[in-house]
């Protein structure tokens, strides 16, 4: 027998003292980062579910609040990602001089606003506390709508991006599609195979649109290393392909129509 769900207050609170541990973990700076960014993209994704039931100005102000902190953290992180991706392509070039090349001309990694990581806790806390006094109030039911709301806006900006193949629409995608997974994580009901379902897909979606986001942004920085113009080309190009590829394996594992129906 399924147990059943918790009522939205209590799974909420469980919810923040999971991210509490996971920002408490022991680690190097690079991983302590990419955890914190993880949690403030998952309390984003939360906070919308409980939008429609908050005040216009309480959300928004959260949002912008959650947002402004994961900005403070971004640069360590896409860099940290341009370094390994240039580096993984670097190894496969056939000239010894050309992969020194790219090795001196990597980005250093610029490390967080000081004070940013240490921000992430307090921040949660006083968002436990304003978002914990609406959730008390509610039943999952305005929760259930708001998932399938946010689904629906998957789904449309995915039949854009059938149409569009431009980086900017695919990262709305993307977003929208973590944002998904993270707010089917957190309803989750038990005994729907269908919600199961959209968890999993959602998930397996993001993961390829994660990727090509990540050739994107290496892309953008690659224009501006001191590298030879030939070397810089190969490396364009072989980034450009695996992006092409990723793309066709995004528009197939795009979710279905049947999902929640």
């Amino acid at each position: 027998m399924t147990k059943p769900r918790r009522d939205p207050s209590n799974h909420l609170h469980s919810t923040f003292r999971r991210w509490r541990r996971e920002l408490a973990r022991p680690d190097t700076p690079d991983v302590r980062v990419h955890a914190a960014r993880v949690v403030l993209k998952e309390a984003r994704a939360v906070l919308r579910l409980f939008r429609g039931e908050w005040s216009d100005d309480g959300a928004a102000t959260w949002g912008e609040r959650l947002r402004g902190m994961m900005k403070a953290l971004a640069p360590a992180r896409d860099l940290v990602v341009v370094r390994a991706t240039i580096a993984a392509e670097a190894r496969l070039l056939p000239r010894a001089e050309e992969r020194t090349a790219v090795r001196r001309a990597l980005p250093r990694i610029e490390k967080p606003k000081p004070g940013a990581l240490r921000e992430v806790g307090p921040l949660l806390k006083e968002f436990e506390r304003d978002l914990g006094a609406v959730a008390a109030r509610l039943s999952w039911a305005p929760l259930d709508d708001a998932l399938a709301k946010a689904l629906g806006r998957v789904r449309r900006l995915q039949a854009k991006a059938g149409r569009d193949d431009t980086p900017e629409l695919w990262h709305r995608w993307r977003r929208r599609v973590k944002a998904l997974a993270y707010q089917a994580d957190f309803v989750r009901p038990p005994d729907r195979p269908d919600w199961e379902s959209l968890r999993e897909e959602a998930w397996r979606l993001q993961s390829i649109l994660g990727g090509l986001q990540d050739l994107h942004i290496t892309m953008d920085h690659l224009a501006t290393l001191a590298l030879p113009e030939g070397v810089r080309s190969t490396l364009r190009r072989r980034l450009q392909r695996k992006a092409r590829k990723l793309q066709r394996e995004a528009w197939r594992a795009r979710i279905s129509k049947s999902k929640l129906q």
